[in-house]
């Protein structure tokens, strides 16, 4: 057999059949593997590929390439470079423009164009990659201005259901409890700790020494040293023994793929929706609502939900919570608004007699 460099091979296990397709061009080749007019197809396939002009000076994809190559880009955590690519890829379709020549109108533009194409969320993070890209090239004398910064994002509808939104204590108990073993584990830490999906995912046994969990967040590379809570200590203590390093394992007893967890825990959630027994809009990043809005509702401040989250600004605590319900919090308060109040009226009413 003659090896064909950029083969792809996908096996379908209903119909017990291999097929073949040339990786970057995805067309099929229906002739058997290693026959003479396989290799014709694959040559063929290979003959449709056209080189790319070279990058023009100024234009968005000269700076993309030379960022996507910079420390800036290469020292961003795997699952933000991901991300990153993600939304520049999209960016090939208007790379050949000049950045020097852009304007805000034209950011404009591409925003709005985005949003009917695809959605808010899209746009939006588009404009923050494209904001990234200019500042790049403003350092390095691509441009001279970043006329994203003139440029709003787009606001969520009020009707717009919330994204991450917190969990309510009856959505906890019913989807751990239904849960099975290898995505309720995950579930219970991140309702625990706060910590994000992928932090969870990557937890090691090591970060757990039987009192509390100490881990180096990927995101904002900060260090947190959580106490665990008796339920969660139970739920490690009994969890199945794996042969990984990792605490959380899928039911194959293999560390967790970010879009294998996403795929099960999707799967999970919509047949419980189905049922009726949770509602719409569950995330698993809304645990980590939940756990700021908890500790806001319990009265602690925005520096300790910072800490406990692994944030080092207050702000983002306060985004993280502000949908905590504070009336047992404002209770005081308002009885100490009650008390000023009647002081006032028996003084105003002492003042009148004296009259």
């Amino acid at each position: 057999k003659v090896r064909t460099k950029g083969l792809k091979k996908y096996f379908e296990p209903k119909t017990g059949k291999t097929y073949y397709y040339h990786r970057k061009t995805h067309t099929r080749i229906h002739a058997p593997e290693g026959s003479a007019r396989f290799l014709e197809e694959f040559a063929a396939a290979e003959a449709r590929l056209v080189a790319r002009p070279s990058a023009k000076p100024g234009s968005l994809k000269l700076v993309i390439e030379h960022y996507r190559g910079s420390h800036e880009f290469l020292g961003l955590q795997s699952a933000t470079r991901k991300e990153y690519d993600r939304i520049i890829n999209h960016l090939s379709i208007i790379d050949t423009l000049v950045m020097a020549e852009l304007n805000p109108p034209d950011i404009v533009r591409i925003r709005d164009n985005l949003y009917k194409k695809r959605n808010r969320s899209f746009a939006n993070k588009t404009l923050a990659i494209l904001s990234i890209l200019f500042s790049y090239a403003i350092e390095r004398g691509f441009a001279n201005s970043n006329p994203v910064r003139q440029v709003k994002k787009l606001r969520r509808r009020n009707d717009s259901g919330r994204k991450n939104r917190p969990w309510s204590r009856v959505e906890l108990d019913n989807v751990i409890s239904r849960a099975p073993p290898h995505i309720a584990l995950p579930l219970m830490i991140g309702r625990w700790t706060g910590l994000r999906e992928s932090d969870v995912l990557q937890l090691q046994k090591s970060a757990f020494d039987g009192q509390a969990i100490r881990h180096l967040t990927a995101k904002r590379n900060v260090w947190v040293t959580i106490p665990v809570a008796s339920k969660l200590i139970f739920a490690l203590g009994n969890r199945p023994r794996q042969d990984v390093a990792t605490i959380c394992a899928n039911s194959r007893g293999q560390s967790w793929t970010s879009d294998g967890f996403k795929t099960s825990f999707f799967k999970f959630i919509r047949k419980l929706e189905t049922e009726g027994i949770v509602s719409k809009g569950l995330t698993f990043h809304g645990l980590r609502h939940t756990v700021a809005t908890e500790l806001r509702e319990l009265g602690f401040d925005n520096r300790t939900i910072a800490d406990m989250l692994g944030q080092k600004s207050e702000n983002m605590a306060a985004h993280y919570s502000r949908d905590a319900d504070l009336h047992d919090k404002l209770k005081p308060a308002v009885e100490q608004m009650e008390i000023a109040e009647e002081t006032r009226t028996n003084l105003s009413r002492k003042s009148e007699k004296n009259v």
